[in-house]
């Protein structure tokens, strides 16, 4: 319990305002149907790289470990343009 509260006490209002835009975008997604495919992933990242404390950003988070290989190496592109 104590591990929660010391998450929420530690949101800043610029997280929370980020958490409140990815929820909204996941509500476009989801009930009014605008680009699914784009508003959802980035909804859900949205919320993902906001959530205080969060074990997914960090030293050896998941969303660090795929910023570190594709993006920093400048993978993702050159794979983005090879799959066009």
């Amino acid at each position: 319990m104590d591990k929660l509260l010391e998450g929420l006490q530690s949101l800043t209002w610029q997280q929370g305002v980020m958490i409140l835009v990815g929820l909204v975008l996941i509500y476009l997604a989801i009930k009014k149907e605008y680009e699914p495919m784009l508003l959802l992933p980035i909804g859900f990242g949205a919320i993902l790289t906001n959530i205080p404390l969060s074990s997914a950003v960090g030293e050896g988070g998941f969303l660090t470990i795929l910023y570190n290989a594709g993006i920093r190496t400048e993978l993702f592109p050159i794979l983005i343009f090879i799959a066009v």
